[in-house]
């Protein structure tokens, strides 16, 4: 395999905006993310890292824009297929969170998060048999 200096470039970088965050330097940690995603815009990592910056801050529009990305570039990524569909019941745009939901499901069929999410999707979409199913799987 050849070295890719962009890569541990970025590498590097998201460890670094990682310790930020978790050290409650979210402005720190953002930038990092963002000189990460310009040398590697399909980082996904990067991505999710930004996106729970933004919706701390409180800046939904960047963390859907984020999360939208992460699942074009990995579909089959559980946390941001959750994040997004945490982020829409918000929107309420519950049919987009139950599909959403289905795929993490299916990604991950025993992750209990989501199948809890995808309950609260079902409740949002008053589709309450539904719902309780998910609870209970």
């Amino acid at each position: 395999m050849k070295f890719n200096p962009a890569s541990a470039a970025g590498t590097t970088g998201l460890t670094a905006a990682r310790q930020a965050y978790a050290q409650g330097r979210a402005a720190e940690a953002e930038g990092l993310c963002r000189r990460v995603l310009e040398q590697q815009p399909r980082n996904v990592d990067a991505l999710l890292l930004l996106a729970n910056i933004a919706l701390e801050s409180g800046r939904a529009q960047l963390a859907h824009q984020a999360l939208r990305s992460a699942v074009n570039f990995k579909p089959d990524c559980v946390e941001a297929l959750l994040l997004l569909a945490r982020l829409l019941r918000t929107a309420r745009a519950s049919a987009e969170g139950i599909e959403l939901c289905r795929r993490a499901t299916k990604a991950e069929p025993r992750n209990p998060d989501a199948q809890f999410v995808l309950g609260l999707c079902l409740m949002d979409d008053a589709r309450f048999a539904d719902a309780i199913e998910a609870f209970r799987a």
